[in-house]
């Protein structure tokens, strides 16, 4: 009987194992798809100005290499490195004395020459007033008339000297020739300059030039807008948060750059208050005109594919759909949409990572 209570209860346990083993005889728990959180953003409609963008460098106006024209010891540097000057303000003075000297012996010798002109006028007068009493011969009023010659011309050499002489002892005075910010000095005081030695190198910063340049495409448009007048130029200053200085278009270079598919262009600023610096880099804007009724949204929504430009468009159902769009322009932080989009519609700013086409999503923020 033992026997028999002990095989009844194997036979039920072995029930037991078989029916929990079986997998019809199991309930299925299915689990709902996860919600992927994401942030979210509407297409707008807006007016968005049709501009032009590139990374320009500040140029100076003129650039000067100040340089001595005579050799001698420098004496004084009148300025200080980094200065302001004006035109015409003393800069450096080269020691003089030498080119004093010969001024005047230049002059001495101009003095001499013109006594002996007078001389050789008064015995060529002497001459001619003897010569009907046959007392001079022809052979000395010859000789009368080429000593007024020689004496005349040599008055002409002496003036010249002098001219020279007094130019050597003006440029040992050197001026600045423009208005503009001085660099380092390249040579102190006590040093023998040379001619043609650089003193110092000055740089006009007021007005300043923008160099900048911009696709060949954009060429076209540039020249239609500058047909109804001026074309202001904004140069942006990064993490400047003063207003960007305006300036006008002044320079098209004459042909395209065949390597790059690029042109260079050149903006004037009267840059008044120095904001822009020599060799700066600054972001310049060129606005051509506005465009009414543009489809925009947030840069950061685009992605790109194999096939070019998508979004994911969140749809009534909270899902997500993958639609692709043409991208007409980037501008800051906006994407001006041609096609693709609609107003009022709804994409995904972020999480677009973890997202396929149907995907649940969760809205955290919608700005």
């Amino acid at each position: 009987m033992k026997t028999l209570a002990i095989l009844a209860i194997l036979a039920v346990l072995l029930g037991c194992s078989d029916s929990a083993n079986n997998p019809q005889t199991k309930k299925p728990t299915e689990k709902a798809p996860e919600k992927i959180p994401v942030i979210a953003g509407m297409v707008d409609i807006k007016t968005v100005p049709l501009r032009i963008e590139a990374i320009g460098n500040v140029e100076p106006y003129t650039t000067v290499a100040v340089k001595s024209r005579v050799e001698g010891q420098l004496l004084n540097v009148a300025f200080r490195e980094g200065d302001a000057v004006v035109q015409g303000q003393l800069l450096f003075e080269i020691d003089s004395r030498q080119f004093k000297a010969q001024l005047r012996q230049a002059k001495a010798n101009l003095a001499r020459d013109r006594a002996q002109l007078e001389n050789a006028k008064a015995t060529l007068q002497r001459y001619e007033g003897l010569q009907g009493k046959n007392f001079v011969s022809g052979e000395m009023l010859f000789k009368g008339r080429t000593d007024v010659e020689v004496y005349a011309a040599n008055i002409e050499a002496d003036e010249a000297l002098i001219e020279t002489a007094q130019l050597q002892l003006d440029y040992a005075t050197i001026r600045s020739p423009i208005t503009g910010r001085t660099g380092r000095v390249m040579v102190h005081v006590g040093n023998q300059v040379k001619a043609d030695n650089i003193l110092v190198v000055i740089n006009q910063i007021e007005p300043v030039r923008v160099s900048f340049s911009i696709p060949q495409q954009q060429l076209q448009a540039l020249r239609d807008f500058a047909k109804s007048g001026e074309v202001k130029v904004r140069a942006k200053i990064d993490d400047s948060t003063a207003p960007p200085p305006v300036g006008k278009l002044s320079f098209i270079d004459n042909a395209v750059d065949a390597t790059t598919g690029t042109i260079k262009l050149k903006a004037t600023f009267d840059n008044k208050d120095q904001h822009l610096w020599a060799g700066q880099f600054v972001r310049v804007i060129v606005d051509l005109k506005d465009e009414l009724n543009a489809k925009v949204v947030p840069v950061k929504a685009t992605l790109t594919g194999p096939k070019g430009s998508y979004v994911f468009v969140v749809k009534p159902d909270m899902t997500v759909a993958k639609r692709d769009i043409v991208v007409e322009r980037v501008q800051e932080d906006e994407a001006v949409i041609a096609s693709g989009l609609e107003k009022g519609e709804r994409v995904v700013l972020d999480g677009q990572s973890r997202l396929v086409d149907g995907s649940k999503v969760d809205i955290k923020t919608d700005p």
